[in-house]
């Protein structure tokens, strides 16, 4: 991530972790409230039937809900004010953060074009050298082939297979040399992974 979006994400953590631990509390209160209004009720209900004790005074009862319903209000009125707090604060970024992603975008796409253009040469010197891989094979070939043809009235039969399976190892060679390569190339456009053996290459 870029500065400006790293700091937009700081902020924007400081508010929601404040507004969390607020609306968590504004739960509490509600739920206490709740369950103070239940027992409010109750007493109501034997003052009613005239069962009702000296411990049950309905006037504290009111006075404690007005104390959480004031707690609650002044909790409500925090969570508003840095709610809109958060709201203005962020906006505060929105240039900041699209001028920044402008510049790591353009940044990004200039160090492409470098990579590119690295990736032409490198490209065309892997064709250079499968080139001349099978330059030496041919090679090999050619003089396996020329070396039989003049001195085979003097060759075993054995000497012969024994440079035809020669020629054949170093075609053999190339090939899987190829092969690998496209299994390679394969797998990271299949996945979009580096293979195996490069990953644990570059963690040594």
């Amino acid at each position: 991530m870029y500065p400006e979006l790293v700091k937009y994400k700081q902020i924007k953590k400081q508010y929601e972790e404040q507004l969390e631990r607020l609306k968590l509390e504004q739960g509490d209160l509600e739920e206490e409230k709740e369950e103070l209004l239940t027992k409010y009720e109750k007493v109501l209900s034997k003052i009613g039937r005239q069962k009702t004790s000296i411990h049950d005074n309905p006037s504290d009862f009111r006075s404690e809900v007005q104390t959480l319903t004031d707690e609650l209000g002044d909790v409500m009125e925090q969570i508003s004010h840095l709610s809109n707090a958060k709201k203005e604060r962020l906006n505060e970024w929105i240039d900041p953060l699209q001028k920044g992603l402008d510049r790591e975008v353009i940044a990004a796409k200039q160090h492409l074009k470098i990579k590119k253009d690295e990736f032409k040469r490198y490209r065309m010197e892997l064709f250079l050298l499968i080139q001349q891989l099978f330059e030496i094979e041919e090679y090999v070939h050619d003089i396996h082939r020329s070396y039989t043809e003049a001195c085979e009235e003097h060759m075993t039969s054995q000497e012969k297979q024994t440079l035809k399976l020669q020629s054949i190892h170093i075609r053999k060679e190339a090939k899987h040399m190829l092969e690998e390569l496209h299994q390679d190339l394969d797998e990271v456009v299949r996945t979009g992974e580096m293979p195996e053996w490069f990953t644990e290459k570059m963690q040594k």
